[in-house]
């Protein structure tokens, strides 16, 4: 059989990911109260790019893949992805007597990964949590030693869609034409822009009590759990007579 020719290439990728990240802390008691609060800023950037050059039938292997021209170049690739992902976000924790805590948390986030119009989500949060234990009423029940009902409620986002998925992309496409085939490039639209594409959020109730029985030899969690995404992002179906198979939306 035949000898596949020899073959030789480069390749060379640049990939980094870099975050900077700014908080304030601000805590302080008085009396029966006490107060924590955090502040801060956040902003990452991930960076991709790449380049690979090949040739194929080489006139010698001495060289190895140090000098590309002593072979037929073949098509070269290149490649280029970035996203930048800046978050602001506060927190309050308030405590009275230590066993009334309160939370209240606040995230706004901007992705580039979405539309021009709808690149920031808001993410709020907030949770309560009593300490029954510390209620003198408690004291005379000896059996029951750490009591805690808690409850909290928030809303979180998703941006993993990938670059670029919200604006028109190319694909290329190679041909050989003429009396003299030689090849010719060209692009075509590849899929469906959709500049109003946004976060897709998820809030999550949760209640719930703690409870120690005997000096905590036996301890009892319960739960009640409720979690609703809106906004789903997902490649919803579309006729293929429109020249494509799906399109990114908002659509669960």
């Amino acid at each position: 059989c035949e000898a596949d020719p020899p073959l030789a290439s480069q390749n060379t990728n640049q990939n980094y990911t870099w975050l900077n990240e700014n908080t304030l802390t601000y805590d302080t008691r008085f009396g029966v109260h006490a107060i924590n609060v955090v502040g801060g800023f956040t902003f990452q950037h991930w960076y991709y790019k790449g380049f690979s050059a090949g040739i194929t039938n080489l006139t010698t292997n001495n060289e190895g893949a140090d000098n590309l021209g002593v072979g037929v170049a073949a098509s070269p690739t290149s490649t280029f992805t970035e996203n930048v992902l800046a978050s602001y976000f506060g927190r309050i924790n308030y405590r009275l007597m230590d066993k009334y805590l309160f939370t209240f948390t606040m995230r706004a986030d901007g992705s580039s990964r979405f539309g021009v119009n709808n690149k920031w989500g808001y993410f709020p949060s907030g949770a309560f949590a009593w300490r029954v234990s510390d209620e003198k009423f408690m004291r005379s029940i000896p059996t029951i030693s750490d009591p805690k009902l808690r409850t909290s409620y928030g809303v979180t986002g998703n941006q993993e869609i990938g670059d670029y998925n919200s604006l028109q992309q190319y694909g290329s496409n190679a041909y050989s034409l003429g009396s003299v085939p030689s090849r010719v490039v060209g692009i075509s639209p590849s899929n469906i822009p959709n500049p109003n594409l946004k976060w897709e959020s998820t809030a999550s109730f949760d209640a719930g009590v703690d409870l120690g029985l005997w000096n905590n030899r036996l301890l009892l969690t319960g739960d009640y759990y409720r979690k609703k995404t809106t906004n789903l992002l997902l490649n919803e179906s579309i006729p293929q007579s429109s020249g494509y198979t799906s399109i990114l939306k908002n659509v669960g």
